[in-house]
């Protein structure tokens, strides 16, 4: 506890070296660019994979230097703990002092997500080749998003999946068994007996899942669940003597 405290105070206390660029003449000071130099000091200082955000001043301002301004920013502090930091921007003409600005904003730790590198096809089963990786903020991760390749590799894509993005649950699934349309093999096995017909799956079923069947000449509908390769097991709710 006290060294989890002194090490979030020597946090705060750390100014981390000065960092600077220069902004063109008569371009506006924008969150992109000064987000970048705070990025670039925090790299310096030994931190990296985060996302600064700006909140003070508000961004962007108007410039009408023609030449360039040197912007540098200097007294850098940085809490992990509350991931706020604090600095000042200060802007230089030649050797003249221009501005100088108090900074606050936010610091979010980054994390690595898998992504598909390429477009998949709905029905297209997902391998390691398909993968690539993504950094992004927590924030934009949702309880139904997919952060671990484990639950990518060998699932089956339910729709048309473009590259780049973070998927969820929705958009994958275990591979279907069962074929919707597709001629099926129903099976009833109970106490020794086991009886096979055939029939047309009305339902996509994945191993366990259950799937509707129908006789497609006496239109006889029953459920099971899907067990094997266009295979439909059905329980002891169908009777051997049933004219499926």
């Amino acid at each position: 506890m006290i060294s989890t405290l002194v090490s979030v105070l020597l946090s705060l206390l750390l100014l981390a070296p000065a960092f600077a660029d220069e902004l063109p003449g008569d371009m506006p000071l924008t969150s992109a660019f000064a987000e970048k130099l705070v990025s670039e000091q925090l790299h310096l200082a030994g931190s990296d994979g985060f996302k600064v955000t700006i909140s003070r001043p508000r961004l962007p301002l108007g410039n009408q230097e023609a030449r360039p301004t040197r912007i540098e920013i200097d007294g850098l502090r940085h809490d992990p703990a509350s991931g706020r930091f604090s600095a000042v921007m200060i802007g230089t003409v030649g050797d003249q002092p221009r501005f100088e600005l108090p900074m606050e904003g936010r610091v979010q730790p980054l994390v690595s997500v898998p992504i598909l590198a390429r477009a998949v096809q709905r029905g297209d089963l997902i391998s390691a080749a398909d993968l690539d990786w993504k950094m992004v903020v927590p924030d934009a991760l949702s309880n139904v998003s997919l952060t671990d390749e484990a639950q990518l590799i060998g699932a089956e894509a339910r729709r048309r999946l473009s590259p780049g993005r973070v998927l969820t649950s929705r958009d994958v699934g275990p591979p279907r068994l069962v074929l919707r349309g597709k001629p099926v093999r129903v099976v009833y096995a109970d106490d020794g007996l086991k009886l096979t017909a055939l029939g047309t799956a009305r339902d996509d079923g994945a191993f366990g899942e259950p799937v509707r069947v129908i006789n497609p000449e006496s239109r006889l509908e029953v459920q099971g669940i899907a067990t094997g390769h266009q295979e439909v097991t059905v329980g002891k709710t169908v009777m051997p003597g049933a004219s499926f």
